[in-house]
């Protein structure tokens, strides 16, 4: 049997897109919950973390404001949308690529550190 053709799967996709939609929604109606704190990296070292911005990015999102979203934290931003179509992908019965992961994993690295040097570039 197949990833996409196993209830689980299905079932870990609805929760995946349940996950995202409720974690929006509770931002949207309580923007205070998030309690932006200050990143400790960037107060030690003056350089932002990889993932500076995504608290403030999940807030634009919730706002429904994709795009400051994106411009505040592109890795994150992406990585929601993509999670949501992911798990859309697996509620409807779709499957991933045995072998996705061996490209995947590099990209990931490539895009995790792009993402870095586009907060650092951007003065964060």
């Amino acid at each position: 049997m197949q990833a996409g053709e196993s209830p689980i799967w299905r079932g870990i996709g609805a929760a995946g897109m349940a996950s995202i939609a409720g974690a929006l929604l509770v931002l949207w109606a309580f923007p205070g919950a998030a309690g932006v704190l200050a990143c400790p990296l960037k107060e030690l070292t003056s350089v932002p973390c990889p993932t500076c911005g995504t608290t403030r990015a999940l807030l634009a999102l919730a706002k429904g404001d994709a795009w400051s979203a994106l411009r505040l934290q592109p890795l994150v931003t992406t990585g929601v949308g993509l999670g949501f179509l992911a798990s859309a992908w697996l509620a409807a019965g779709g499957r991933f690529p045995g072998r996705a992961h061996s490209v995947l994993r590099p990209l990931a690295a490539f895009v995790v550190a792009a993402n870095w040097l586009y907060l650092i570039l951007d003065g964060r």
